[in-house]
């Protein structure tokens, strides 16, 4: 299905483009809209040209402009400022992102308000929590160097990253009297102020 200008209803068929702004749904193998998308497009591949106020559900998805609503699939791109989430297995939002991302990598960046749910999380700045095995914050993240010592292994190093409020880490150490001379250990923590001193 190809239609020119805008486009003001479903559209369902293998392959559906829209030279224009689309209010409606495409429903298809891959779904285009050279322009705005209200509404949703469902397929293998979803692209909104302009701004999307909807929902885009599909193995890829992507959105040049704005988006209002959520991206569900394996990889979801959003070019502009987000509200609302994105769903899968790599997510990237280009400017600020109000809502969360879940997946197993999760990229914002510019600030984002919400949370990341995912095994990898990057941001620029996050009021909210990232929450997953390794997330990075670039400004107002924790990052921190910690050596201690123990009574199973004198020596030990760890590195921790995420935000104050919950970090990951992960922890090595080493005994020079010990049959196992050598551990490795991973954990998750979170930094407690008691009293502004």
């Amino acid at each position: 299905n190809h239609a020119k200008g805008s486009h003001h209803s479903a559209e369902i068929g293998f392959v559906n483009t829209c030279n224009g702004k689309l209010k409606g749904s495409q429903i298809g193998f891959v779904n285009a809209a050279s322009s705005k998308v209200q509404g949703a497009q469902i397929g293998f591949i979803n692209t909104a040209g302009g701004n999307l106020q909807g929902a885009q559900m599909g193995l890829v998805n992507t959105a040049s402009g704005k988006t209002r609503g959520g991206q569900f699939g394996f990889v979801n791109t959003s070019g502009g400022d987000m509200q609302g989430g994105q769903v899968g297995f790599v997510n990237i939002g280009a400017k600020r992102i109000k809502g969360g991302q879940v997946g197993f990598i999760n990229k914002s960046r510019k600030k984002i308000t919400g949370t990341q749910i995912g095994f990898v999380n990057i941001a620029d700045e996050i009021e909210g929590t990232p929450i997953g095995f390794l997330s990075i914050v670039r400004k107002g993240g924790y990052k921190a160097i910690e050596v201690s010592a123990s009574e199973i292994f004198p020596i030990n190093l760890a590195f921790k990253t995420g935000v104050r409020n919950f970090y990951t880490y992960v922890k090595g150490g080493y005994s020079p009297n010990s049959y196992n001379q050598f551990g490795l250990g991973g954990g998750l923590g979170s930094n407690i102020h008691l009293t502004r001193s």
